[in-house]
């Protein structure tokens, strides 16, 4: 019972390209996808097949130097949480 768009653009995260009805909200969660499964240094046990859509890299205007970027953040970002939890006794 979620609203149509964002029924597509879970549905269509894997192809944001394709005809659909989210509002290029699709193209995020491709990109989102992408950096999560294939941005952390964790073993994903052979399940990050995750392709980022060439389409996702034409509607950001991205290049791989601004992927590598975000990934980058996340790591710091990740690192920063996990000592957090480390501190509050949650890991």
């Amino acid at each position: 019972k979620l609203p149509d768009r964002l029924a597509d653009a879970i549905g269509y995260h894997h192809t944001p390209s394709m005809d659909n009805q989210s509002d290029n909200l699709a193209f995020l969660i491709n990109l989102a996808n992408f950096i999560a499964h294939n941005g952390l240094p964790v073993d994903t046990g052979g399940l990050s097949n995750t392709r980022l859509d060439p389409e996702t890299i034409k509607f950001f205007k991205i290049d791989d130097s601004y992927i590598d970027q975000l990934k980058s953040r996340l790591i710091d970002e990740y690192m920063k949480a996990e000592t957090f939890m480390k501190i509050a006794g949650m890991n």
